[in-house]
């Protein structure tokens, strides 16, 4: 019988700071640990901040089924999760006091396309600037 308990407060991790990213599955071809990234916050406007991808988590939730005793459907096909990624900023962003679970957008930069690579440097700076604009209201 479960017993009906609550938790009562939340832990956070002070020795590292991460941020977790969800990814593409047709990206994991171009997500190593090591790679360069560029992040933004919609927090502050035209500036970009430089970091690495820490590592790939080995595993997602959607890829769970739970034992029930009858056939999987085609329901289970339909659902395509995220890959997780941890990735770290390595520029020093403690002068901004971000709360933890800060929106960020995060650009990583593989070895293959590098031109490519170019025009997205490009473009999440730009994308940047344009976090002056208040859209959602």
């Amino acid at each position: 019988m479960p017993v009906p308990l609550r938790p009562v407060m939340t832990f956070l991790h002070q020795e590292e700071e991460f941020y977790v990213g969800a990814f593409r599955q047709n990206s994991l071809l171009r997500l190593e640990k090591g790679f360069k990234a560029d992040f933004i916050f919609k927090a502050l406007p035209s500036r970009t901040f430089q970091g690495e991808v820490i590592g790939v988590l080995p595993a997602i939730g959607e890829s769970q089924i739970q034992a029930q005793g009858t056939l999987v459907g085609t329901d289970a096909l339909r659902r395509q999760g995220r890959p997780l990624v941890t990735l770290r900023i390595t520029d020093d962003v403690s002068q901004y006091n971000l709360p933890r679970g800060t929106s960020v957008e995060i650009a990583v930069y593989s070895d293959s396309f590098e031109h490519v690579s170019i025009m997205r440097r490009v473009l999440i700076r730009m994308k940047s600037w344009q976090n002056y604009l208040y859209l959602d209201h």
